[in-house]
């Protein structure tokens, strides 16, 4: 007949270590993939608030070089400032035009997260005189 003690098994406490390491290694993969989350969702707003400003820029490329600075400046139409159309922010759209050939064109954008944090990019730009 056999006896019990040359069974060979895993014993309660080593049983109960590996759960245990493998709860902390589970909470930090999940820490890891809310994280990862995260990240994904501010590229994904910053990527569409860079497409709106160069939409921006390029509506504003496409208008004649005289009329540019009448065109976008505060008070005019279509302005100096525009609305996000899907994140909730806003555009302001700055002109130096120190050189009458050569205009320095800002294109300032920012948005609110869901989080409440306010996020931002800026893209520059030069439009000469044809």
């Amino acid at each position: 007949m056999r006896n019990l003690n040359d069974q060979k098994a895993f014993t309660l406490p080593e049983l109960m270590l590996a759960v245990g390491i493998l709860m902390v290694v589970i909470a930090g993969m999940m820490r890891l993939f809310i994280h990862c989350s995260v990240m994904s969702e501010i590229s994904q707003n910053t990527t569409i608030a860079v497409s709106e400003a160069q939409d921006q820029l390029q509506q504003i490329r496409s208008t004649d070089f005289n009329d540019i600075v009448t065109n976008y400046s505060p008070g005019a139409n279509p302005g100096s400032t525009f609305n996000l159309t899907q994140l909730t922010g806003t555009g302001v759209i700055t002109l130096n035009a120190a050189n009458p050939d050569l205009l320095l064109v800002n294109v300032s954008v920012s948005w609110q997260n869901k989080y409440n944090r306010v996020a931002g990019a800026t893209l520059v730009t030069q439009i000469s005189r044809k």
